[in-house]
């Protein structure tokens, strides 16, 4: 049965202009932030706002501009903030080509590191925040601001695709996976000294692959760019990897036994050049899969209208997951089977997140606060870790699949 989301589902909306991201939700505000990029004249417009989670009333904003060109632009965003904040008790930590600490309460500044740009969303545990730079990445102390440890990947920044991902720390680890098209390769690193712990090098990837930020369940770590991949989290042994007919391109997280990810799309005439099959062909990829975490079988996949690069979330049994056909998507989280759609106005790029049974998403320049009959919250690894936005306190520990 197909549920309908009529308008008063809508909570709550707040227009910024620009593009918005993945939001961070604690202690009743939702803190999230947006870009203006004029791309002709290399000009951003960053904003970071905290407003009220129950209202949309806004507390406070930060501005800054920034005419800083930089290769890899979908994961550099001008001098203020890159990706989703992360925010514990009183303190906002945001990267950009800086990576600051800002008051969570009035938004006023406690800190700026100058030391590397930062490329990625940052996290914190232990008084310890990590972010990703270009080929690196840091640590830094929480209250100062002051570095602690850093980690050179070696990757070759000249190459458009090179790539740190946002880190996921659990357990005593820092996970990242860095590389480009063509090489890739996860880390786990000690979070107390930088330390490499583990290093699995030749994950599969193709020509404009997505490197996406990995998460770990179960004692496994789940790695998605082209393939799928499930690696012990331990010994580095691959348990199983899982190839789509188009590579995957949304991050991977892990709820109730099933990992899930999301599929870019080929036309037709891209699927012939890629493959030399010249034929009528239809669209491939636009899926949402659901495979068993522990084997990597098939659970279930969704066809959208549009790819998928926004991580999904899972709550109160659903999975909500936007699309670029401009759809917010929730599926029956065990069968896939579509329970209601909502149309957003504007391409979604990160993933959304659900507290206390409502759905914050970012799409086009609105932040969405949609109300569902329901009264959870996101219980998905990526969430729990606090993997490029979180809710509460991140709890930096592995998850279990049951």
């Amino acid at each position: 049965m197909v549920e309908s989301v009529p308008e008063a589902a809508i909570h709550w909306e707040a227009d910024t202009a620009r593009v918005v991201f993945s939001p961070t939700v604690v202690n009743g505000r939702v803190f999230f932030r947006s870009q203006l990029w004029d791309k002709e004249q290399s000009y951003r417009e960053d904003v970071m706002y905290s407003s009220d989670a129950d209202t949309g009333e806004l507390h406070w904003d930060v501005q800054h501009h920034s005419t800083r060109q930089h290769s890899n632009a979908d994961r550099v965003y001008g001098d203020l903030v890159a990706g989703a904040p992360f925010v514990n008790n009183d303190t906002v930590f945001c990267g950009g080509k800086n990576l600051i600490a800002l008051d969570a309460e009035s938004g006023t500044e406690k800190w700026r590191f100058e030391g590397m740009e930062m490329v990625s969303s940052p996290t914190e545990s232990e008084e310890i925040v990590y972010a990703s730079g270009p080929s690196s990445v840091i640590a830094v102390d929480a209250d100062s601001g002051r570095e602690l440890w850093r980690f050179n990947t070696g990757i070759d920044t000249s190459l458009e695709t090179a790539t740190v991902t946002s880190p996921t720390v659990c357990d005593g680890s820092v996970y990242v996976v860095a590389g480009h098209s063509s090489d890739t390769t996860l880390y786990r690193l000690d979070a107390l000294t930088g330390e490499p712990e583990l290093v699995v090098d030749g994950l599969r990837t193709q020509t404009n692959a997505r490197i996406e930020p990995p998460t770990v369940a179960g004692g496994t770590v789940y790695v998605a760019n082209d393939s799928l991949t499930a690696i012990d989290a331990e010994t580095g042994k691959e348990y199983w990897e899982y190839t789509p007919t188009v590579g995957f391109c949304s991050p991977p997280t892990v709820a109730a036994g099933l990992v899930y990810a999301g599929c870019w799309a080929h036309s037709n005439a891209l699927y012939g050049i890629l493959t030399g099959v010249i034929s009528s062909l239809p669209v491939r990829g636009n899926q949402l899969y659901a495979l068993d975490a522990e084997t990597g079988a098939t659970k279930w996949s969704y066809q959208a209208n549009g790819p998928i690069q926004a991580g999904p979330t899972v709550a109160d049994g659903h999975v909500y997951v936007p699309s670029m056909d401009k759809q917010l998507y929730a599926l029956d989280a065990d069968t896939g089977q579509k329970r209601w759609q909502f149309d957003l106005d504007g391409f979604p790029h990160k993933s959304p997140l659900v507290v206390d049974g409502v759905i914050y998403v970012g799409a086009g320049g609105k932040l969405y606060a949609i109300d569902t009959d329901r009264m959870g919250s996101s219980i998905d690894s990526r969430a729990l870790l606090g993997t490029e936005g979180h809710h509460g306190q991140s709890l930096a520990t592995d998850v279990t699949q049951e």
